[in-house]
């Protein structure tokens, strides 16, 4: 059975790349500010080791959908990376702000503020830079930060490098605890993961597809599809975790069907693009998610 910290037993409402609501852009120090001063419990964000071996915040592996030039974090020195910028929805692109370093990131979030750390780049050397900082903050011995990648092989990497920190499902691991669950055996297997992430926005096929392990067919792939998709539906399922010491968190809760249906389910935390409206929302409509042991 994982134990959480008293930190992690308190996390309801998760800010998603810190998600500035529209007053700055994803993964940079304005918008895990802004985070904080919304009230939020835990941030997570993603790191990337650009060309000169410096650790990033930043989500996609191309630099076109956040700073509008085509190149990508892996293959541009820090000091050449274009600024980030907030695209409207007239598609202009509006208040900008500098690529942050993981470090820098490190030094404003308060080192007791739960975290979560996503790896999208299959680097031993990433892995490495990324432990020496978060040992440097005291963050792989107070139980606040867990480090995941929704790749399998990214994954295990981190879970061969250091046992310090507690790690969240991938996709092929989360595709897993339901097979068991569906097929009976989940009381029977040990599972790795202190949380289970469960996407409960919009999945059409083509997501489904991308995401889901290559050899899946497409038949099994429209399962996991719906807005959202009733196969995760399962609070059965959640409560069993609950009793292992697991916890699940519900991903995209962006609105109060949302936000209501992690708690009819029994979610434990809410990861959300909208940081403020999700405080807001919990308090304002007392919505009450399940505690973790």
């Amino acid at each position: 059975m994982h134990r959480f910290s008293k930190e992690i037993r308190e996390v309801h409402t998760i800010a998603h790349r810190g998600c500035g609501d529209g007053t700055a852009p994803e993964n940079t120090v304005e918008a895990f500010e802004h985070a904080l001063d919304c009230g939020i419990d835990m941030i997570e964000l993603d790191v990337w080791l650009t060309k000169d071996s410096q650790v990033v915040v930043f989500h996609d592996h191309s630099l076109r959908r956040m700073c509008g030039v085509d190149g990508d974090v892996m293959s541009t020195r820090y000091d050449e990376l274009p600024r980030v910028r907030i695209v409207g929805d007239d598609g202009q692109r509006g208040t900008s702000a500098r690529i942050p370093l993981f470090s820098e990131v490190l030094d404003r979030v308060p080192d007791t503020m739960p975290m979560i750390v996503e790896f999208k780049q299959d680097s031993q050397e990433l892995i490495d830079k990324c432990l020496v900082l978060l040992r440097q903050h005291g963050r792989t011995s107070g139980g606040v930060t867990f480090w995941f990648s929704l790749k399998q092989k990214i994954l295990d990497r981190l879970r061969a490098t250091s046992a310090e920190l507690g790690t969240i499902t991938s996709v092929p691991e989360m595709l897993f605890v339901y097979f068991l669950y569906y097929t009976g055996l989940l009381p029977f297997v040990p599972l790795r993961a202190a949380i289970v992430g469960i996407p409960i926005d919009k999945v059409n096929f083509e997501r489904a597809r991308e995401n889901l392990p290559s050899y899946l067919p497409d038949f099994v792939c429209h399962l996991f599809t719906g807005d959202p998709p009733p196969i995760f539906l399962t609070p059965r399922l959640f409560g069993h975790l609950r009793s292992r010491g697991m916890a699940s968190y519900f991903l995209g809760v962006n609105s109060m069907k949302g936000l209501r249906l992690a708690q009819a389910q029994g979610a434990a935390a809410c990861l959300s693009d909208r940081p403020k409206w999700l405080v807001d929302a919990m308090r304002s409509k007392n919505v009450q998610l399940s505690k973790v042991m």
